[in-house]
């Protein structure tokens, strides 16, 4: 997964990487270690630590990590750390793989195992709480939902790194401990294999340490809760089969597997789950409820009330069933960049704005960058009279970088287009002309050039509405600048009272 989305280097590419730092090649490497490549790792550490002591080149590192050096393999692992520290900017945002990202951030799943080091994973689900380590997941209270395990370290935590031979010598003899762990998660929910393959070797001493601690009539039970997708550059078309894996110990577990080209039928399938809470807020529930039926002394205030007669905000935890019953089937977790557009066109207020502001807007702008936010900021009372947040630190990333927009960034990118709209401005001034004189798509390109003044936004709004089917469903270039205009009228109509 880090190779196709980010170009990092696999297992064999990040050893060449550093074992290249080193006056020792490649090849003898290698050959000395006999292709063990925890070995190979362990070799390289070794060589390159008194580089990273001496060279000048490493001062700086040095200096960030004074005092946090415990072993002669940290160096290395510092350096793979800053390697993978600026990896998010070479993500795939608008190239081969981006469709594939916006539906990887949007599927529904309780919780990410990992042996990766790097941030994609945070980065594409940051709600989630990441346990780095197998230390951190064993002695944490995890809750199962909203989490990523990151069972051989991150980035961030240089230490951490599963790497050497050493590393993997101490991990498996935790490995039972953490299989333990894992095992209500393998039992209770299906679990999906994505970017490792039924050989790994690290996925292998997982199932065989679950495998161990199951009969063979629990084994079986495993049918259909195990799934294998792997890439294959040669496959035309994905088909889920049945396979089985077989342990160390000669125990069979029945699983699916699936090779695949394109991996957008796999996120599209997890991205139709439903869920009625988003996975952070069911982690907060679950925490609460735990921390109630732990202690004897409740301090929090629970009740059971009228949401309507009752200032919630007073109370430690609701639990609320039915609140969004105006929304049927439908959910706000459903709820799509499309409908933000639409709502925000449409004077009644038929969804909770601090909802939509919590759990989704967020994840909408993750991806669509031109969704409409200020009606439901001000709704939820987030807004001062200017236009900017009140406490900045209560909204996500997202948001906070939404508001800091200008109306110029809803007018045209390309520098003619915005000659142009200037040009065009200067003659019409007012929106009910510029309607009347151009065509609606010259409309939507040239609106944002309009003096304030000459914005009517009824008419403005009346002219989205009308053409609004007409260009969403189009996609491309036309979808972008009506969602452009409608983010326009809503900083014109809702930013400032």
């Amino acid at each position: 997964m880090s190779q196709r989305y980010l170009g990092l280097d696999g297992w064999e590419g990040l050893l060449k990487r550093f074992a290249a730092l080193t006056d020792k090649p490649w090849d003898r490497y290698f050959s000395e270690a006999e292709g063990d490549w925890t070995v190979i790792a362990s070799d390289i550490a070794e060589q390159f630590a008194p580089t990273w002591w001496e060279s000048d080149e490493y001062a700086e590192s040095r200096e960030e990590n004074e005092g946090r050096v415990p072993r002669n393999d940290t160096p290395l692992k510092i350096e793979i750390g800053r390697y993978m520290a600026h990896c998010l900017d070479a993500l795939d945002e608008s190239g081969e793989y981006a469709h594939e990202l916006r539906l990887l951030a949007r599927v529904q799943v309780d919780g990410i195992i990992t042996t990766n080091y790097d941030p994609l994973l945070e980065y594409l689900f940051p709600d989630f709480k990441a346990f780095v380590g197998q230390s951190e997941l064993l002695f944490s209270d995890a809750l199962g939902v909203g989490e990523i395990y990151k069972i051989h370290g991150s980035y961030e935590v240089p230490a951490s790194l599963v790497l050497t031979d050493r590393d993997y010598q101490g991990y498996d003899l935790r490995n039972p401990y953490l299989a333990a762990k894992l095992l209500t998660i393998f039992v209770d929910h299906p679990v999906i294999f994505l970017g490792y393959s039924m050989s790994d070797d690290n996925i292998g001493k997982i199932l065989d340490s679950i495998a161990s601690a199951l009969t063979a009539e629990h084994l079986e039970k495993l049918q259909d809760r195990l799934v294998f997708i792997e890439w294959d550059g040669r496959t035309e078309e994905a088909s889920l089969g049945h396979s089985t894996y077989t342990t160390a110990e000669g125990a069979r577990i029945p699983v699916r597997s699936a090779k695949v080209l394109d991996y957008t039928p796999i996120y599209s399938a997890l991205g139709e789950n439903e869920r009625n809470f988003p996975a952070r807020v069911l982690r907060q529930l679950k925490k609460r409820v735990y921390e109630l039926v732990e202690t004897s002394d409740p301090v929090g205030a629970l009740r059971v009330v009228n949401l309507d007669g009752d200032d919630v905000a007073k109370m430690d935890v609701v639990f609320g069933i039915g609140a969004i019953a105006r929304l049927g089937a439908l959910g706000y977790l459903g709820l799509v960049r499309r409908d933000i557009l639409f709502d925000v066109l449409d004077d009644k207020e038929q969804y909770d704005a601090a909802v939509v502001v919590e759990t989704v807007v967020p994840k909408i702008l993750h991806s669509a960058p031109y969704t409409p936010v200020y009606k439901y900021l001000r709704a939820a009372e987030m807004l001062d009279d200017s236009g900017k947040l009140r406490i900045p630190k209560d909204a996500c990333d997202e948001v906070r970088k939404y508001v800091r927009c200008k109306r110029a960034d809803f007018g045209p990118p390309d520098k003619f287009y915005r000659e142009k709209a200037k040009e065009s401005a200067k003659k019409i001034r007012t929106f009910k002309k510029l309607a009347k004189t151009e065509t609606p798509k010259r409309v939507l390109t040239f609106v944002a050039a309009l003096p304030e003044d000459g914005l009517d936004l009824d008419a403005f709004r009346d002219f989205l509405i009308e053409h609004g089917e007409e260009f969403y469903d189009a996609g491309g270039s036309d979808r972008t600048l009506w969602s452009k205009a409608v983010c326009l009228y809503d900083w014109e109509r809702n930013r400032s009272t």
